[in-house]
């Protein structure tokens, strides 16, 4: 099963790397919410060939990333396609209540 966790980190890199070569938008929000998805393919990995349980509670951990985060910047990413614009103030306080949330989730993993 890891080999499947593996394949999808290299393609999200892959991503990563096309849309830094050929994305003409320069869009923060997809930049974000793909290295969120790294990140994210990163911990499903490592949480596969964790072999203690520190190592997959670590690994978890960083799993919690990507579902906290990558909410928000989908919302983003539709906010952009559909040409709405909220204000940056907004968008931090958003960010800042997700980073709640996470700090939350790994308060109480600990």
């Amino acid at each position: 099963m890891e080999y499947v966790y593996l394949i999808c980190l290299l393609v999200a890199i892959g991503m990563m790397v096309w849309l830094k070569l050929y994305d003409v938008r320069n869009s923060v929000s997809q930049y974000l919410s793909l290295t969120t998805i790294i990140i994210s393919c990163f911990a499903y990995y490592f949480l596969a060939i964790s072999r203690t349980l520190e190592e997959a509670l670590f690994a978890q951990i960083i799993a919690y990333v990507g579902c906290v985060f990558l909410p928000i910047f989908y919302f983003f990413i539709v906010l952009e396609i559909c040409h709405l614009e909220i204000k940056k103030v907004v968008k931090v306080c958003l960010v800042l209540c997700q980073c709640c949330v996470l700090g939350g989730i790994v308060n109480v993993l600990r």
